[in-house]
């Protein structure tokens, strides 16, 4: 198997994961509860006014999903690391330096793509994820200013992304310049933020 229908077999788990958390934390939403929520009343007998036994079910089977889906989310990291470090898939000629990043989680999202802009021409689209934007990735982006800096930066050079679309990870490859919309990429940045971390 690829590193790539890896990566996506593994989303597709943590997806259901996720689903099955939610299913949980409705339990403890509908007794009025929390994971850290007393179960017994003041004089130490179990709560009448909760269902205690689905409450403590329910609570044990979050703290092994949970367990699940972080050890699922780091075996993630660990394939699209290697996606991203495959020989065949750098092999283009580049202006960008070679990164190390030290995190592969998404940190930006993409709000929308301009027609026949240079973020468009790359094969870039409105939701995609952004694990990797340049030498930008999750350990060192501070701030939408970063972006705007790196494409200025990379006007007339090859700017490379690693991105997350619908559970498949792809290398896109732009070419920042002036076209006939506004700035030089023809992309809408936002910050993004894993659910349930």
């Amino acid at each position: 198997m690829t590193a790539a229908s890896e990566a996506k077999k593994l989303l597709d788990e943590r997806d259901a994961l996720d689903r099955e958390l939610d299913d949980l934390l409705q339990v403890l939403k509908d007794n009025k509860v929390d994971m850290t929520s007393e179960l017994v009343d003041a004089e130490g007998f179990p709560r009448n006014d909760i269902d205690v036994y689905s409450v403590r079910d329910a609570r044990v089977k979050i703290i092994r999903l949970q367990n699940d889906r972080a050890a699922l989310s780091k075996q993630l990291e660990d394939h699209i690391s290697q996606i991203h470090s495959d020989p065949a898939a750098n092999s283009a000629e580049s202006d960008a330096p070679v990164v190390h990043r030290t995190t592969n989680r998404p940190f930006l999202q993409i709000a929308g793509v301009a027609d026949g802009s240079p973020a468009d021409e790359g094969g870039l689209k409105a939701n995609d994820l952004i694990v990797q934007f340049g030498t930008l990735h999750g350990d060192n982006y501070t701030g939408l200013e970063q972006v705007k800096a790196m494409m200025q930066d990379s006007v007339g050079k090859t700017l490379k992304a690693t991105i997350l679309r619908e559970h498949h990870v792809h290398r896109l490859t732009f070419q920042p310049r002036q076209w006939s919309g506004n700035g030089v990429f023809g992309a809408g940045f936002v910050p993004y933020t894993e659910p349930n971390a």
